[in-house]
């Protein structure tokens, strides 16, 4: 909090105000043809805290509501308004199927270089085939193996040679049983090694490679549940799971430049 207000205003101009601007006068041309595509600049910025400055990411929040908006005003006239994740590079741990798979597809169309990670290949394959390879790759990983998770960053690293999103999504469930009698010790720990164990190592990994060397640039989202705030949601390995794997993450801001989400 250290900036300048002169500073602060500087960029809130460029950013927030040249959009709008541009919008603005863009629209009166593309509202009489009924047809016509805007498109914006996003970063990172606009999904996470802390990886760029406070003038920075308010602008780029700023930029994206302003997007939606737009959207919402000028689709009945033809006219498509996008933000884009145009250059960034995203490593989707559990991209083949589900919200990872969704990621995979949403980050991609908005820009973004997509790496998909996953035990799934018939699945990751088929992601890849959607998104275009020219825009994505899969690689199999098994998020409980260190092994592989180092491999997944280092392909990244190799093939785009950057990283600036990881998405700790892969997780998995064990069969509802209400009474904790019924649950058997092996379901239990298979649950806590994918969806704590396989988030621990994304986080690790992508702080040593990416995250302590770069922190303007990289940032770690992790999947959420309701189950990390009411109990009798999910199973007893998956309420445990969601509710210290999010404490991990509070844990890491203050080592790693890392935001929870």
């Amino acid at each position: 909090m250290h900036n300048e207000k002169a500073d602060f205003e500087r960029v809130l101009s460029i950013n927030v105000t040249g959009v709008f601007l541009s919008i603005k006068q863009a629209v009166r041309v593309m509202i009489p043809a009924r047809s016509g595509s805007i498109i914006s600049t996003a970063s990172v910025a606009s999904i996470l805290g802390g990886s760029a400055s406070h003038a920075y990411t308010c602008s780029k929040h700023t930029v994206l509501g302003l997007t939606k908006n737009a959207a919402v005003e000028l689709g009945q006239f033809g006219i498509r308004v996008n933000c884009l994740l145009e250059g960034k590079v995203a490593l989707i741990a559990g991209g083949a199927s589900g919200i990872g798979a969704s990621a995979a597809k949403s980050f991609a169309q908005h820009g973004a270089k997509v790496v998909v990670a996953d035990i799934q290949d018939e699945l990751g394959y088929s992601v890849v085939e959607h998104i275009g390879a020219s825009n994505s790759s899969y690689v199999h990983c098994n998020v409980t193996d260190e092994s592989h998770m180092k491999n997944g960053i280092d392909q990244t690293a190799a093939n785009h040679g950057k990283l600036d999103m990881m998405f700790d999504n892969a997780g998995t469930v064990d069969a509802y049983k209400p009474r904790i009698v019924e649950k058997e010790k092996t379901d239990f720990e298979r649950v806590l090694s994918v969806n704590i164990t396989g988030v621990f190592l994304g986080i690790k990994l992508d702080a040593a490679h990416f995250m302590i060397p770069f922190p303007s640039r990289s940032g770690l989202i992790s999947t959420a549940s309701i189950s990390s705030e009411i109990g009798g949601a999910g199973s007893q390995a998956y309420l445990l799971f969601k509710t210290y794997g999010g404490r991990a993450y509070k844990s890491c801001c203050g080592c790693a430049g890392a935001i929870w989400y």
